[in-house]
């Protein structure tokens, strides 16, 4: 019963956001973050799996659908230049973020890259932008490919950067 009772205080959350005008996806969000902290995760966790796993794939079957290869090989530069400039700043926000909190320089330094990939709730933030605006196709095409370009580069980006400290 507690299954069920979480389902429906998730759809019941994802709901009352959309009526405060807030995302369906945040409201869902808040209330999985709710009941992860005050009940047991555990029984949580074997009952959502199997619905995360379908949920998920059919997100990025998605994303997959929306993402358009003529429109990334006529912008290729703009998007790398795009990718490059976001995870600079990310970078910086991150190393600046940490030493603030009392990090070390090091670990704030390693941690900083293996954070400045795009992440994949900037899908989640463009599908809810688009609903609500006349955007323009062009746009929404540059964000979800330097999303998909930054996530691929920058999953190869971690594997040498966890190779490089693992060294040290």
């Amino acid at each position: 019963i507690n299954s069920l009772i979480s389902i429906t205080a998730c759809f019941v959350s994802a709901a009352l956001a959309e009526y405060l005008g807030l995302s369906g996806v945040y409201g869902a969000f808040l209330c999985g973050f709710i009941l992860g902290n005050i009940g047991p995760k555990s029984s949580l966790l074997a009952f959502s799996a199997p619905l995360s796993g379908t949920l998920m794939m059919s997100f990025f079957i998605y994303i997959g659908m929306l993402f358009n290869v003529r429109f990334i090989m006529n912008n290729i530069l703009y998007i790398f230049l795009l990718v490059i400039c976001l995870t600079i700043v990310k970078f910086f926000i991150n190393i600046i973020s940490l030493k603030i909190l009392g990090w070390k320089k090091r670990i704030a330094v390693e941690s900083s890259l293996l954070l400045t990939q795009v992440s994949e709730f900037a899908f989640v933030l463009i599908n809810i932008y688009a609903l609500g605006n006349n955007t323009n196709p062009n746009f929404i095409n540059l964000i979800i490919s330097t999303t998909v370009i930054s996530l691929s580069v920058g999953a190869l980006f971690i594997v040498s950067i966890k190779n490089i400290i693992d060294k040290s």
